[in-house]
């Protein structure tokens, strides 16, 4: 399903005071809590967050997740993206994940177009979101006459919102991607892995690869080797290099590997590849 063809579903909306020890549950629906007061910890795809008042999370169905707190007050929001199943007002209970859970099928709505919505995404300070949720639950209370069309447009507001916000807000992390990147494009022969840049950036190997994934929409390892076989060209267009030589100047590990990607981005091999376009111009 594309971006425009979200039409979402809310069989949830209210205020809620919540206690938890971080018991790990699955979600069969997209969630989003909005903090009000008081402070969770929050662990999901291993990373531990915490959520203050005016942070805002966000999750699709499938997610496992664990809550740790003394008590917060939260507007809770549980959704589908889809009115697929709309003829099912009640909200679908979380499974409690033990060792031998057995969990359930999740047919959740993949978005193509863009990540957080298959995922998660937590925003720090989601202050702007305060109205518009408030509008959301004050309309599925009252229920007044086209109470879940109107609920509906609210949400896919705050999910559009929700996405330029997390982009527009995170200025560090996008000036970590390009740190990234103007390193690759200047150290593209040497060895370079998730950890390396870890460490470089500050943020943990999984959400770095999510954030340069967003800005990018590709991933760290595929911007690696797209640089790479940039460089590999203009060497076989412009030098009698052997193809191991090009490889291992351009930092793959073999020339059977550096072959191989080479074929799958350019749809030819290497030495097809200099053979027909070196004296083309």
């Amino acid at each position: 399903m594309n971006f425009c063809d979200i039409n979402p579903f809310i069989r949830f909306a209210e205020k809620i005071h919540y206690e938890s020890s971080g018991v790990l549950t699955y979600v069969l629906d997209c969630r989003i809590f909005y903090i009000l007061s008081g402070f969770a910890d929050i662990c999901i795809d291993n990373q531990l967050y915490t959520l203050k008042p005016h942070s805002i999370f966000y999750c699709c169905g499938g997610n496992q997740y664990s809550i740790s707190s003394s008590g917060v007050d939260l507007i809770s929001l549980n959704f589908d993206l889809s009115q697929e199943n709309n003829t099912e007002d009640a909200p679908y209970s979380p499974v409690v994940v033990s060792n031998d859970t057995v969990l359930p099928s999740c047919n959740y709505t993949v978005i193509d177009e863009y990540e957080y919505l298959n995922s998660h995404l937590i925003l720090s300070d989601g202050m702007v979101f305060n109205d518009q949720l408030n509008s959301i639950l004050d309309e599925f209370s009252t229920q007044r006459i086209l109470y879940k069309e109107h609920c509906s447009g609210l949400l896919k507001t705050v999910l559009t919102q929700l996405y330029r916000h997390s982009i527009e807000s995170t200025a560090q992390s996008t000036r970590s991607v390009y740190q990234v990147i103007a390193y690759i494009n200047t150290n593209y022969e040497q060895e370079l892995n998730n950890k390396l840049f870890s460490e470089m950036t500050g943020y943990h190997e999984y959400h770095l690869n999510r954030l340069f994934t967003t800005h990018t929409g590709i991933t760290l390892h595929q911007y690696i080797l797209n640089v790479r076989i940039n460089h590999a060209k203009k060497l076989l267009l412009n030098t009698d290099l052997p193809l191991a030589t090009i490889a291992e100047e351009v930092g793959f590990n073999s020339n059977t590997h550096f072959s191989s990607y080479f074929k799958k981005i350019t749809k030819i091999s290497p030495l097809e590849f200099r053979n027909k376009y070196r004296n083309s111009i």
